[in-house]
Order: structure tokens, then sequence, then C-alpha cells
């Protein structure tokens, strides 16, 4: 994750700040570390927030990914599905500069791609481990950050704060 991405996350559990330790860094980028609100610690692990702990459940929504994990991406197919979807759902226009798009349910990023030609920044946040694949397919564009989190504990501001009200919102059904 960017450095300057920090701003974009707090804690799942207190709505608080985080603060991070032990990072180690590759450039601007977080490759590992450990986020705390004090109370409560998760894992910055392959440049990645990891807000959820590894569990079976957590590994058979990882399945699909881990066996097909191109198969839904378009820049493999060659087809533009999912571009042309995102367009016609989100009806948003392609220059986003200066805005913030919360992707939920982001899995291996098929929608995160069209969303990043958007030049908004992008927060993509999957439970599944579907975000490793998005991180390798867009995690070298600096208008993105990419998380591992559930939609029932997400670690962004809500209802309050500059940042929350900035967002517009991308759910995946």
């Amino acid at each position: 994750m960017k450095l300057n991405h920090l701003r974009f996350l707090c804690s799942p559990k207190t709505k608080g700040p985080l603060k991070l330790s032990n990072a180690i860094m590759e450039g601007d980028e977080i490759k590992s570390g450990i986020l705390s609100d004090g109370k409560n610690t998760w894992p910055i692990t392959d440049f990645i927030p990891r807000f959820v702990s590894q569990t079976d459940d957590q590994d058979s929504l990882s399945i699909q990914w881990k066996n097909h994990p191109l198969i839904m991406h378009e820049i493999f197919s060659g087809l533009s599905l999912y571009e042309k979807r995102f367009e016609k759902e989100t009806k948003w226009g392609n220059d986003l500069k200066g805005q913030l798009i919360l992707e939920a349910g982001c899995g291996v990023g098929s929608f995160t791609t069209p969303a990043l030609k958007t030049n908004a920044t992008v927060v993509s946040f999957d439970i599944s481990k579907g975000v490793d694949i998005n991180y390798k397919i867009n995690g070298s564009n600096p208008n993105l950050l990419i998380c591992q989190a559930s939609i029932l504990e997400m670690p962004f501001p809500a209802n309050s704060g500059e940042i929350a009200h900035q967002f517009r919102s991308i759910a995946h059904s």
C-alpha cells in the first residue's frame, strides 16, 4: 500500500485512527508492517492491509481465485464486458480526478481496472484472497489502495469526516 493512503483507513473496530509500526518499505509503498488502533492490530503483508483473520470460510471464498485467477479479468480475455458494464451502471463519466471510489467486493479487480481509468483514487476491498491477484494486476497504479476486509467491518471512515463524504461506492453482486 502507498504510504499516503494511510489517511483513507481507520480501525474497523473503533473507527479511530491507525498507527503504523514495523514498516518495511519498497519505495513509497509499505510491503509489510502492523496497523494498530491501540487495542487491536492488523498486518500489512505483500503490500495489502489485512483486516480479516484467515479462516476456513474466508479460504472457501478464495478458491475460485486460487484455481482460476484470471478467468474473470478482461485484460486477459480481451473482452470489455466489465468496462462497458461499469460505464453503463455508474454513469459517472471518464474523468473523476480528485474523487474517491470505494469498491466493495473487488475480487481480482474486474471492475477495479475500469474504475482506475477514470483517474479517481480507488479504494478496493474484498474478504477473499482475490485481492492478491488484484494487486498483481493493478497494484502499481498510484491511485489504488487494496485491502483485505469484510464488508461487515470496513476499515474506512463512516458518516463523518471529509473523506467519508467524498466516496462514490461500487458494490458487486
